[in-house]
């Protein structure tokens, strides 16, 4: 592969600068602490979506989302205001209770009662089960009065994954019967752009973007706590729903990088294709 200069090459939201080489590759570690430095953090009312509806009664208001972007959605905190909209009806310790459609199963720190539990940050969420159309609600002791409520993804600006796009806020008297007060139709703007060096790619396509996700996090895997319960050494998952373990093999691949196509073909091939008959950089 000959060397090739590019000022600027725009690849849907990622931009490459730089030059692609051939040759040995930068570190992994390095490249991704390139990537995010350019990434500035957004003030906190930016990653708050607020929606406003005229004022009803309601016993309980529920946030129906209908579609999501980069995978299940994840809420730290749901509000809800009345039509003063200074008070938050919707926290635990005024005796407001948070129910949801489903939760993950095997992380306590995505639980239901961090919908209202006044806290904020990845640490303190909520993930439903799946990624399709799922519900978070808030039940107050009495009815009130409401007219506004507020949701978020991670107001500590960490993570900009798992937003919604799309979504109805219900309200209720008797959770029977419900009301569609607003709709919601949010864009990926919270999302970041990441200027990757295109020194990183062994080339600057998107063939080469893919191998690079996929090597990023493999080596980040690599790097977790053997014990920890977040790794697949310790609890393997599959690339797609109802697949196949798949991470774990993934994990456990050479650190080394075999040079040529061919040697990178078979690399990724002792991941294992998931689901689909993809490989595993391509399932990343």
């Amino acid at each position: 592969m000959k060397k090739q200069h590019v000022r600027g090459l725009i690849l849907g939201s990622l931009v490459l600068a730089g030059e692609a080489v051939s040759g040995p590759r930068v570190s992994v570690e390095e490249a991704v602490r390139t990537a995010l430095s350019s990434v500035e953090a957004k003030p906190v009312e930016e990653r708050v979506t607020s929606v406003e509806f005229p004022p009803q009664p309601a016993r309980q208001v529920r946030l129906v989302i209908l579609n999501t972007h980069g995978g299940a959605v994840c809420l730290d905190e749901l509000e809800v205001f009345g039509p003063a909209g200074k008070e938050n009806l919707a926290l635990a310790s005024r005796g407001a209770v948070a129910q949801a459609s489903s939760v993950i199963k095997g992380f306590a720190v995505h639980a239901v009662a961090h919908l209202n539990d006044g806290k904020t940050g990845n640490d303190h969420s909520w993930i439903p089960a799946t990624s399709g159309e799922e519900w978070a609600e808030i039940q107050f002791p009495e009815p009130a009065q409401v007219a506004r409520i507020a949701f978020s993804r991670d107001r500590t600006g960490k993570f900009t994954d798992r937003q919604v796009r799309g979504a109805e806020v219900r309200v209720s008297l008797d959770g029977s019967m419900w009301t569609t007060v607003a709709k919601v139709s949010a864009s990926a703007r919270a999302l970041p752009n990441l200027t990757l060096p295109a020194s990183a790619l062994r080339e600057p396509t998107w063939r080469g973007i893919v191998e690079y996700a996929f090597l990023c996090e493999r080596d980040t895997w690599r790097r977790m706590d053997a014990k920890d319960g977040l790794s697949p050494l310790v609890n393997d998952r599959p690339a797609t729903p109802g697949g196949e373990p798949y991470w774990a093999g993934l994990a456990r691949l050479p650190a080394e990088r075999p040079s040529g196509d061919s040697g990178r073909r078979a690399v990724l091939g002792r991941a294992g294709a998931p689901a689909g008959g993809r490989t595993g950089a391509e399932a990343v």
